[in-house]
């Protein structure tokens, strides 16, 4: 979060199954910290993500997985 420190969610739907929920949404920031080499712009980027939060049969959440277009996070940033 030191690139992105306002980052925030917008839920754009919330689906279920026997053993996940999965859950797509916005991901919202402004690039005012270092993101790896790359220094602060100021700008701010809108990435569409997906995150799956799969449990097991005791109801126990065992894994989050995230996935998204790293490269439309890097366009929005000059």
């Amino acid at each position: 979060r030191i690139a992105f420190p306002d980052q925030d969610h917008e839920i754009i739907s919330l689906r279920h199954s026997d053993d996940a929920v999965i859950v797509e949404f916005w991901l919202l920031g402004t690039h005012n910290g270092p993101l790896g080499s790359i220094p602060p712009t100021g700008n701010r980027h809108r990435t569409r993500m997906t995150a799956f939060f799969v449990f097991d049969d005791r109801n126990n959440l065992v894994c989050e997985r995230v996935y998204f277009d790293t490269l439309s996070i890097f366009i929005a940033l000059p």
